[in-house]
């Protein structure tokens, strides 16, 4: 049986060969998350969105984490402050990830639930810090 040497199959054998020689972290993607506090109880508001970018492909995250304010009394609680790429550890059904510039005590510990999208700080010391995450989309 002989191969075909037709127009289209020289474009077709490049395109492969590039496929097969993209290395995988050419080929990873990033999502980004959107996260909002949605926490009535906690007393601080945040002065802009939290953003994770995650890249399960080569297990890290990048996050953005606002300024946070008291709500009443102004005082600036949390200063804004952006921390990646970092390792992150992608099960299933949750992504975990430290801060290592911590709030509380010594480490923020924040847990991702992949199916809900909900990210808390995974101390239950601290139950007011929860955020509702989706998917960012460009609006147009």
């Amino acid at each position: 049986m002989s191969l075909a040497w037709n127009g289209a199959t020289w474009p077709a054998l490049l395109g492969m060969a590039a496929l097969l020689t993209a290395s995988p972290a050419a080929l990873a993607e990033t999502t980004l998350l959107t996260c909002h506090l949605n926490s009535p109880q906690n007393a601080y508001r945040e002065d802009g969105v939290p953003t994770i970018e995650l890249n399960e492909a080569e297990g890290t995250i990048v996050a953005h984490f606002p300024q946070y304010t008291d709500k009443y009394n102004g005082d600036n609680f949390r200063r804004a402050h952006a921390v990646g790429p970092m390792p992150a550890n992608f099960n299933p059904d949750t992504i975990t990830f430290t801060d290592p510039n911590p709030v509380f005590v010594s480490s923020d510990d924040y847990s991702l639930d992949r199916r809900s999208g909900s990210l808390s700080i995974a101390n239950s010391t601290y139950p007011y810090w929860i955020w509702s995450c989706e998917v960012g989309h460009r609006q147009f």
